[in-house]
């Protein structure tokens, strides 16, 4: 638990945090986008937000060949 609260932490104030051999974590911004409602078919807006990204390192990409 600690150890996910320390990344969660560092990509919260902008940082990246790197595992060597597992990838690195960051939170990415995504753009502002309209959506449609599969249902209804009205429109709306999804407004601009940060995810939180894993770029897995090629070390464990060549474990899965």
């Amino acid at each position: 638990d600690a150890m996910l609260q320390t990344i969660v932490d560092a990509m919260q104030n902008g940082d990246k945090v790197q595992l060597q051999g597992f990838g690195t974590f960051e939170a990415v911004q995504k753009k502002a986008t309209k959506r449609r409602n599969p249902r209804t078919g009205e429109e709306f807006e999804v407004a601009a937000h940060r995810v939180p990204q894993l770029k897995v390192s090629s070390a464990l990409k060549g474990q899965f060949k």
